[in-house]
């Protein structure tokens, strides 16, 4: 198995040490991270990625302002979704949204 490129994206948020360690014993990969906190760094950083690496984990509020799942939806051409929480063992309130085709981790 070739390398996998795995790309993140930590907005407006703090990286997360553990998960970067995790991922990286699960199979040979190249982990490129990035911590942006404007919408236009965001939307650079989202575009390079996307054509650098085969997938792309966004770290980010799943509710309120500070989320990026709506920028990253204009962006892309992506719908907007709403998960199926009992399907993703997904707890709390509220309305959380992901990109239509993605995995909440």
């Amino acid at each position: 198995m070739a390398n996998l490129k795995l790309n993140i994206i930590y907005y407006k948020t703090s990286s997360d040490f553990e998960m970067e360690f995790n991922l990286n014993g699960c199979c040979r990969m190249r982990i490129f991270k990035d911590k942006v906190e404007t919408p236009k760094e965001f939307v650079t950083t989202l575009a390079r990625d996307i054509e650098r690496g085969r997938i792309t984990i966004l770290v980010t509020d799943l509710t309120g302002e500070d989320g990026c799942i709506d920028l990253a939806s204009k962006a892309l051409g992506l719908e907007s979704v709403s998960p199926e929480k009992g399907e993703y063992g997904i707890k709390g309130e509220g309305d959380l949204k992901m990109l239509s085709g993605g995995v909440p981790l």
